[in-house]
């Protein structure tokens, strides 16, 4: 059953019915705490909210908008620089990856607000290398928050980075590895982590750090 979209491209303005608005081509999906559908649409750089009413609302970016987000302003208060996805925490707070500048952007569930949350982006290093903002990201293939609120990112590389959101520190799950190169997805469980990949395997990491395959043929390799 089709819940929101026409099948077109396009941006069209908040407020309307959800199945009449054009979402272009959606990634990553997830409900909020009301139970409540986010999207993120790839083309426009925008997370999209069907209200309980069938509307549908902008939570992150703006459509139209000619000035770029800005640290502390409201989150759909101006554009966002090429979205590359987004993960959906436990007290609605809202994270969204902008691989053009390598940094992770947190949306607070009760201001609205936006501000950089990890990855150093553009500028130079500043303070511990362990610290969620002082930290030089590759680019980021897929995040995850778990039931706690900590942030799970999965570099192109195969490393799997995890941020404490309690201390806002940054410790390796996974370091770089021929196991998980191009990573897909990512699934915290417990304290088992479940990564997808684009070599057709599903992997669990366990506290040792170590990809046990669990699905999967693979494709060829």
């Amino acid at each position: 059953m089709n819940v929101a979209g026409t099948g077109h491209d396009g941006g069209t303005p908040d407020g309307g019915r959800a199945l009449d608005s054009d979402v272009g081509d959606p990634g990553a999906i997830a409900f909020d705490g009301q139970g409540r559908l986010l999207a993120w649409l790839r083309q426009l750089s925008l997370i999209r909210r069907i209200e309980d009413d069938g509307t549908l609302r902008t939570a992150v970016g703006s459509v139209g908008a000619h000035e770029f987000l800005r640290a502390g302003a409201l989150a759909t208060s101006g554009r966002v620089e090429t979205m590359q996805g987004f993960a959906h925490g436990p007290h609605d707070e809202i994270y969204y990856l902008t691989n053009e500048a390598l940094q992770v952007w947190r949306v607070d569930a009760e201001t609205g607000t936006a501000r950089p949350f990890a990855g150093r982006g553009s500028g130079p290093p500043s303070g511990p290398a362990d610290e969620a903002l002082a930290v030089s990201l590759e680019p980021v293939a897929a995040m995850a928050v778990d039931d706690t609120g900590n942030l799970y990112l999965a570099e192109r590389t195969g490393a799997v980075r995890r941020i404490d959101v309690r201390t806002l520190r940054v410790s390796t799950v996974v370091p770089g590895t021929d196991h998980l190169l191009h990573p897909t997805a990512l699934l915290p469980v417990g304290s088992d982590l479940y990564v997808s990949d684009a070599n057709g395997y599903v992997w669990r990491v366990g506290l040792d750090g170590r990809p046990t395959p669990v699905a999967g043929g693979g494709r060829g390799f």
